[in-house]
């Protein structure tokens, strides 16, 4: 584990031609819960401010903070439209592990990630593993605490509009979970713009 502060729900829904992805804000280190309220605390983000890419970690705040602070992504593939599949798991699992390999406490997880990831672009849904396994989810999913009862809420509200299903999602797993609590951030694959529920 690299860092002491724990980092909780990410839940990320397609929504037509985009992708809606949404956090809690509670940080947990020990028994003292905090907020990250601050754009820089967000726990999703848009890599090298691109507009329709969206990047979400759940575990510790040191390792996302890596993630989210470097250029983990080629300018000239963002350009060039290839951020596929492929491209995620031969380069960008690479990419992001070689920004953990020299981390302290990274001995018992060589080769590994110490958080799992959600990354949304345009209209794709990427869950990357801590063992850097990529799967490609088709409509919906959910990392960190919380999860199992933000996926529960998600395959019950599929008729409801998008903002409805992640409220849910969210309420749902702030209920069942002491690490997670609103407000919530969510963030678009069509904008920077971002909205907080309260």
């Amino acid at each position: 584990m690299i860092g002491g502060i724990r980092i909780s729900l990410i839940v990320a829904v397609k929504n037509g031609d985009k992708v809606t992805v949404a956090c809690d804000t509670q940080l947990t280190s020990g028994g003292v819960k905090k907020l990250g309220l601050a754009e820089s605390g967000h726990k999703v983000w848009h890599p090298n401010d691109y507009e329709d890419v969206v990047m979400g970690s759940s575990g510790t705040v040191r390792e996302g903070c890596l993630m989210r602070t470097n250029s983990i992504i080629d300018e000239l593939v963002y350009k060039n439209e290839g951020i596929n599949f492929k491209y995620i798991v031969n380069d960008l699992v690479s990419n992001m592990r070689e920004l953990v390999k020299d981390e302290p406490d990274q001995e018992d997880t060589v080769g590994k990630l110490g958080n799992s990831y959600i990354l949304a672009v345009r209209d794709k849904i990427y869950h990357i593993f801590k063992d850097g396994a990529v799967l490609e989810v088709n409509d919906y999913t959910a990392i960190g605490s919380g999860a199992n009862e933000a996926m529960a809420s998600l395959s019950s509200t599929e008729e409801l509009d998008i903002d409805e299903r992640i409220e849910k999602a969210m309420i749902a797993g702030a209920r069942n979970d002491v690490n997670v609590s609103f407000p919530v951030i969510v963030k678009t694959t069509d904008s920077i713009v971002y909205q907080v529920i309260e």
